[in-house]
């Protein structure tokens, strides 16, 4: 070996050691551990050190970053976010390197109407590469108290906690050839700014500078960690994974709060999802359900307390995976509260109380008598005017201007993916178009929020209200049966003037047909989330229209559009 190869042996070797032996486990102080980066007198520490303000007026935002860099570690840190109307606010709270090829490492907090949830956006960079969103809504109101927001990083995963409870793991998969933040320091950075070309509703809801200003409060930040600037004893994060009781937790988060997940974005790529996403327990969970939160808890921030039972069902926690600390002051009353809402024994039943839900939102039993008609005699019931990829493939004005005067939208994977009350985020532009050329001549009409069967409290459909602008009509019949009175009382007009626009054949197309609709047919946004029977039903219906079209069979002319094809976009949005 080259005395300059032993040299650089020697250098590697010594910096691995010293990282191994350079550990801090520390009760911050801002004064002493963190500096101002922006934002002059709105950023403030109070209280000795103990208290940190963040402040955004319409002039500027505020933000801080960490004086040490972090190779490996825990960081804590407890947050109260903006209340009230925060629409438009991002509060960041990340560790990042520098340059082209940076690691990151995110939570973001966006804001949000009053009563309406924050989303919990979350992603992870390494070699200057992310994309690797997955969001979430919270299952507590972050504005009304302080609540610990964790990331655990060693060298074989990176751990997203909130109250000690993983919302997500991201795994060291490099021997697939998928990069992982290993190499850089990094620092510890927050910031309040206005975001509001995107953070809310896409950028649909604007800031309002009238509830300024805005401050996000942050206290008690602990770091155990590797420094480049102080030594100590090796500590428990370092291998920290999850146990059985930790992937418990991990899953009710997915399942119940999850409201995005990259892996599950087959829109987004169409090549194929990324490597790690093959191999993600984290995607799999997503795919099963992402959305039964939503379903099944029309307040977005009642707390299941499931880790409570699920705390009792599996025993105690090894010392990989700390257990939740007692809950503080200012946190207990919530937790009380949460805990009297949830019954004994839920961990061993709620898959029961999940299936009977989901059997009746997913499989509509109502419609088989009419879908056995369809599939006998009138099989041109089921063939759309028009077929596109999803919506922004649809000229609205030129639909407009043939004198069509509203549009209905199914929901579930026409406007958003199964069982979420949000719009799927790449539909808004689209959406906002067909806004801006109807106007308020827009409406869900949908099998799930605002049936009464299933939302007869009409919870689901004043959050879908809220959460996309747009009226979910109320009616007690399931498409494809049924008339369109409650749509034409609403639109003052015949169905006929109308266009109706949903993701399957036998359900809303059959129904916009033989009610004189204009149809439009999408293909569905996600199947990551329906059971495997609801997919083959699906397939079903695809192969049976397929197979109609091949055989000469037409759908009945519209009067208003002779030839459909006159209102897809060419060329196709990207």
């Amino acid at each position: 070996m080259s005395s300059s190869s032993e040299i650089s042996m020697v250098l590697v070797v010594s910096l691995f050691v010293t990282s191994l032996m350079a550990m801090t486990a520390s009760a911050g102080n801002f004064y002493q551990d963190f500096d101002i980066t922006f934002g002059g007198e709105r950023a403030k520490i109070l209280n000795g050190g103990q208290l940190l303000t963040l402040n955004l007026d319409k002039f500027s935002g505020s933000g801080f970053k960490s004086k040490n860099e972090y190779l490996f570690g825990r960081i804590d840190m407890q947050i109260k976010l903006v209340s009230g109307n925060s629409a438009g606010t991002v509060t960041a709270y990340y560790l990042s390197s520098q340059g082209p090829t940076h690691d990151e490492i995110d939570f973001e907090f966006l804001g949000n109407l009053s009563g309406d949830p924050y989303t919990l956006h979350t992603n992870v960079f390494s070699q200057g590469k992310g994309n690797r969103e997955q969001q979430f809504h919270l299952w507590f109101d972050p504005t009304k108290a302080f609540h610990t927001y964790s990331i655990v990083w060693n060298s074989q995963r990176i751990i997203f906690l909130v109250d000690n409870i993983p919302i997500r793991v991201f795994n060291n998969l490099e021997t697939i050839g998928v990069p992982f933040p290993k190499n850089q320091p990094m620092r510890i950075y927050s910031s309040l700014w206005n975001a509001d070309d995107w953070a809310t509703r896409g950028g649909l809801v604007k800031t309002d500078w009238t509830q300024a200003p805005f401050t996000a409060s942050y206290r008690n930040f602990q770091a155990s960690t590797t420094s480049t600037n102080s030594l100590t004893e090796q500590n428990a994060w370092q291998t920290q994974g999850l146990d059985a009781a930790g992937r418990n937790r991990l899953r009710w988060v997915q399942q119940k709060f999850m409201v995005y997940n990259y892996c599950s974005d087959l829109k987004r790529f169409p090549q194929g999802l990324p490597a790690e996403c093959r191999r993600s327990s984290c995607s799999k969970e997503h795919q099963n359900k992402t959305q039964k939160h939503n379903r099944g808890n029309p307040d977005p921030y009642q707390n299941d307390a499931l880790f409570l039972q699920l705390n009792s069902s599996t025993g105690t926690e090894s010392s990989n995976n700390q257990s939740p600390e007692a809950p503080s002051r200012e946190q207990g009353q919530d937790q009380r509260e949460s805990e009297a809402d949830y019954p004994k024994g839920l961990s061993t039943n709620m898959w029961w109380a999940d299936l009977k839900g989901a059997l009746g939102q997913r499989f509509n039993f109502g419609a088989i008598a009419c879908s056995a008609r369809v599939l006998t005699k009138d099989k041109h019931l089921a063939l759309p005017h028009v077929s596109v990829s999803d919506i922004r493939y649809i000229d609205w004005p030129e639909l407009h201007r043939r004198g069509f005067k509203g549009v209905v939208f199914d929901k579930d994977n026409t406007l958003t993916v199964p069982y979420s009350l949000t719009l799927w985020g790449p539909l808004g532009s689209s959406l906002q178009q067909c806004k801006s050329v109807f106007g308020p001549d827009i409406a869900v009409f949908s099998n799930s929020a605002g049936l009464y069967e299933y939302d007869h409290d009409g919870s689901k459909a004043r959050e879908l209200e809220g959460a996309i602008g747009i009226k979910v009509i109320r009616h007690k019949v399931k498409k494809p049966a049924g008339t369109a009175e409650e749509i034409e009382k609403h639109f003052g007009c015949k169905a006929s003037h109308l266009i109706m626009v949903g993701d399957r054949p036998l359900t809303d197309i059959v129904y916009g047909n033989q009610n004189g609709f204009l149809t439009i047919l999408t293909e569905p946004l996600s199947l990551a989330e329906e059971p495997f029977i609801v997919r083959q039903v699906r397939k079903l219906e695809t192969s049976l229209v397929n197979r109609w079209f091949r055989k000469g069979l037409k759908p009945t002319s519209h009067w208003m559009l002779p030839d459909g094809m006159q209102c897809v976009k060419h060329p196709p949005p990207l």
